[in-house]
């Protein structure tokens, strides 16, 4: 669960602590790496919109553990939110076979499908008229959901 907004100063040192123990390499160094609580501050910082921040922390992970789905799946999604849907595209077509099979890895290729069919970013204020003027017009609320959701 979501555990609510921290201050940048703890985001920044929560990041320097992951990446000081990624370059120390040292003996024990991926055993102190909480893997999950990693994953859960690179959710939140995503939902944020700290893609920088997340994607940091995805590929720490991925550093220390190549096919762990849910960073790569993680690392996907902030490539997607930056916008940059070919390089997303190329993460998804050159994916370790374990993550390629993984439900959430399908979700990231879902989340891709979207975001090209999305639309564009202004769309969005015209479709949530659209909504607001005819509340049961399902196509239009259909097409809104989809924008939203990419």
């Amino acid at each position: 669960a979501f555990a609510g907004a921290r201050p940048a100063s703890e985001v920044k040192m929560f990041i320097d602590q992951l990446i000081k123990l990624a370059q120390k390499g040292a003996p024990g160094a991926e055993q102190a790496l909480d893997v999950p609580a990693a994953l859960k501050h690179a959710a939140a910082l995503l939902a944020q919109n700290d893609v920088a921040g997340a994607q940091e922390i995805y590929a720490l992970i991925l550093s220390q553990d190549e096919n762990n789905a849910a960073a790569y799946t993680g690392l996907v999604r902030t490539v997607i939110a930056a916008g940059a849907l070919d390089e997303a595209q190329h993460l998804i077509d050159t994916a370790p076979e374990a993550i390629g099979k993984d439900a959430q890895f399908a979700a990231a290729r879902t989340a891709l499908d979207l975001a090209r069919n999305s639309p564009a970013r202004g769309a969005l204020k015209k479709l949530q008229d659209a909504v607001a003027a005819r509340p049961d017009d399902q196509e239009a609320r259909l097409e809104l959901a989809k924008g939203l959701f990419a």
